[in-house]
């Protein structure tokens, strides 16, 4: 690991977002400036990149020189988008953590909208809102925000409680709802208090890819307070052909990941949810059959087959 390209800011910074990077340099100074230009908050920008060949690390030598609120961390190429925001994690100083991927943008009025929810709510531990889907212009691409589109509202409405015009309060068994219908975070739609995280160790798993972050959002939410702020603040790009469209790749990681979650969760599920938890692991097991012998010979997935994707390198689960 080389020393940081940086003037590290000369306060305590109240953010620290985490940026991963591989060869992204058409897009990374325009993710790096939505960090930038957010409208309220003190935050550090920890870059990690993950042996860029293209431009990028002279992008990021640049920008660096430019914000001394951005500090570039190179390493070797690992190949997971996972490692490089657990070496972020491990140089953050600020009270929050938040990511966001090299392609991706946050919407200027992320951090102000959330930071509050944190601080006036000091018995919440984990906030997340609602983001869009883009390919070209994130205000233009999608019409509404991927929870709207999902029902997230209407699916989760007997786990959130309304206190204000647009922000709820998950159920202390929002870790039931997230375990048997779908995780509703993205990595840049999320942002949690640093203390939830261990002192040390992989914080995402490094044996799994993708899904490293749906494991870790899972681990996380168990016993935590959440909060949902009915808002779309981070836009998430989309790429044809990327690794998020392989299914059998998700499907692998995906029963994974919840089958040790099964087993984390099996004081917390009752009969009848540890029973249709199983039965979601079942009905994957037969779509990953399906993906990997001939498509005229499977089933067609009934009502409850609902297999959607989550965050950036993750699985809608």
């Amino acid at each position: 690991m080389q020393e940081p390209q940086r003037g590290r800011p000369q306060f305590m910074p109240e953010v620290s977002v985490i940026v991963p990077v591989f060869n992204c340099d058409a897009y990374i100074e325009d993710c790096l400036q939505s960090i930038a230009n957010q409208s309220a908050g003190h935050l550090e920008i920890i870059v990690v990149d993950d042996g860029s060949t293209d431009r990028t690390p002279a992008v990021l030598k640049k920008l660096a020189s430019l914000d001394n609120r951005i500090s570039v961390y190179s390493q070797p190429n690992s190949g997971y988008a996972g490692v490089a925001r657990n070496v972020g994690i491990s140089h953050a100083t600020g009270r929050y953590i938040a990511f966001l991927d090299a392609d991706d943008l946050y919407h200027p009025n992320r951090i102000e909208h959330v930071l509050p929810v944190f601080e006036n709510r000091p018995d919440v531990d984990i906030v997340f809102h609602d983001h869009k889907l883009f390919r070209t212009q994130p205000q233009q691409d999608e019409p509404s925000g991927f929870l709207e589109q999902t029902r997230f509202l209407s699916r989760a409405t007997d786990y959130l409680k309304q206190i204000e015009n647009g922000l709820y309060i998950c159920r202390e068994d929002f870790y039931t709802f997230i375990s048997l219908d779908f995780i509703p975070f993205r990595t840049s739609s999320i942002m949690f208090r640093k203390e939830l995280l261990s002192a040390r160790g992989a914080w995402f798993r490094e044996d799994i890819f993708p899904g490293e972050d749906g494991d870790l959002w899972l681990r996380l939410t168990k016993g935590r307070r959440v909060a949902f702020v009915n808002e779309v603040l981070s836009y998430y790009r989309q790429w044809p052909g990327g690794v998020s469209r392989d299914p059998v790749r998700h499907l692998l990681t995906s029963i994974k990941l919840h089958t040790d979650n099964l087993e984390r969760g099996r004081t917390v599920f009752n009969e009848q949810e540890g029973g249709q938890y199983r039965s979601k692991i079942a009905r994957q097991l037969l779509e990953l059959g399906c993906n990997t012998s001939t498509k005229a010979m499977c089933p067609t997935p009934g009502p409850h087959t609902d297999i959607r994707w989550t965050s950036n390198s993750a699985s809608r689960v």
